[in-house]
């Protein structure tokens, strides 16, 4: 009974902050760079932005490419709500740590109202509730830690994120 219990706590623990699979296209067009593409118009943080919004957007950029590990919070490895917590805390704000508690705070934001720098969360990727969060950047687009591809640009119009959209919360002013 204890080694069931085991394995079923190691099979959650591995799929939390689950992402959608990897892509069927070639590996080429489906792995992310693992440096930052300051070329590309997705990574850049657009003018407009000031303040902690653009500072947040900036670190998080500066990720791009960091692995995906359970429970990580460091450039070596880092999960999705280690990601989000780390990016605020170096801008000065303090948020949980699992992304089901981070879906508690702030403001809550409808999906057309969001800003760059609003928090946006999934639910039912690993188990039930909120699973998973990431950093809204804009034109639809969030940066976060996929369990597969580790930090990476994602658009919420893609159909496995689109079907798992729980909500977006403001932490910033």
């Amino acid at each position: 009974m204890y080694r069931i219990a085991t394995i079923c706590s190691a099979v959650f623990l591995l799929a939390a902050c689950s992402t959608a699979p990897r892509f069927t296209t070639s590996p080429a067009a489906s792995r992310p760079s693992r440096t930052p593409a300051a070329k590309s118009s997705e990574a850049e943080v657009p003018t407009a932005i000031k303040g902690a919004r653009a500072d947040i957007l900036a670190e998080a950029r500066a990720w791009l490419g960091t692995p995906y590990r359970y429970g990580g919070n460091s450039r070596s490895g880092v999960d999705c709500s280690g990601f989000v917590t780390q990016i605020y805390a170096d801008a000065g704000v303090r948020l949980p740590r699992r992304a089901r508690d981070m879906y508690g705070i702030g403001t809550p934001v409808q999906r057309g109202e969001l800003k760059p720098g609003d928090l946006v969360f999934f639910k039912n990727t690993a188990g039930h509730g909120i699973t998973h969060v990431g950093i809204y950047h804009g034109e639809e687009r969030f940066i976060h830690a996929s369990t597969s591809r580790g930090v990476v640009y994602s658009s919420l119009t893609e159909a496995y994120y689109d079907s798992h959209y729980a909500g977006a919360r403001k932490v910033l002013r």
